[in-house]
Parts: C-alpha cells; sequence; structure tokens
C-alpha cells in the first residue's frame, strides 16, 4: 500500500511548492482522532519516505501499536493521496486509478 501511495505521488509530481495537494491529504487527516490520527499521519508519510527512496522496516516502526492493522492505514493514505492528486489534475478519482493500474500493468510486463 505505501508503494501505491508513492506511485500516486509520483503521477502528481508533487513537491514543497504544491502545497494545496499537500493540504489535501492533510485535511484527511482531520478525520481521525488521537492515536488513529496518528497511524494515518505515520502511514502518509511513509509513503512520502518510500516515495523519496526511503527503505522502511515497518515491522519494526509499527511494533509499538501492539495491533496489526497498519495495512488499513497505508490503504487509506495511499486513497487520499490518490484523490489529491486527482483534485490537483481536476479528473475523476475513478480514471486516476484506473492510469495507475495501467501503468502498474505495463511495469509489470516489462520486468518479465
Amino acid at each position: 500500500m505505501s508503494e501505491a501511495s508513492g506511485e500516486a505521488r509520483v503521477a502528481s509530481k508533487v513537491n514543497k511548492t504544491r502545497p494545496k495537494l499537500l493540504q489535501s491529504v492533510a485535511e484527511m487527516e482531520d478525520q481521525f482522532g488521537g492515536r488513529d490520527n496518528r497511524k494515518f499521519r505515520y502511514a502518509v508519510m511513509a509513503a512520502a519516505a518510500v516515495h523519496g527512496g526511503a527503505e522502511l522496516d515497518l515491522l519494526e516502526e509499527v511494533a509499538y501499536w501492539a495491533t496489526d492493522d497498519f495495512w488499513s492505514y497505508a490503504g487509506l493514505a495511499a486513497v487520499a493521496w490518490a484523490r489529491a492528486v486527482a483534485d490537483q489534475r481536476g479528473i475523476a478519482f475513478a480514471d486516476l486509478c484506473a492510469r495507475l493500474r495501467a501503468r502498474a500493468s505495463t511495469a509489470k510486463h516489462a520486468g518479465r
């Protein structure tokens, strides 16, 4: 899931000069409270780190959560980035998802 978030970031060419995109992702944080907010924020930042080339040891990083729910927050982070990118580009969320799926399929077949 963190890789999917990273792909959405690549598609957006997001950087610090595009604050509206980053603000859009941050607005989704407002839907969570307390510990859930921290988990979501970690997943969003993990996606940014993967996009930047970092290799994360997620098992060690999220072990303190004492749950196995990172995947759900990673999925929400991927959706948040993809929605923000779709909004930025002025396209439907479904269209962006189709483009990302086609891009992933092309990359998968090229690797064979």
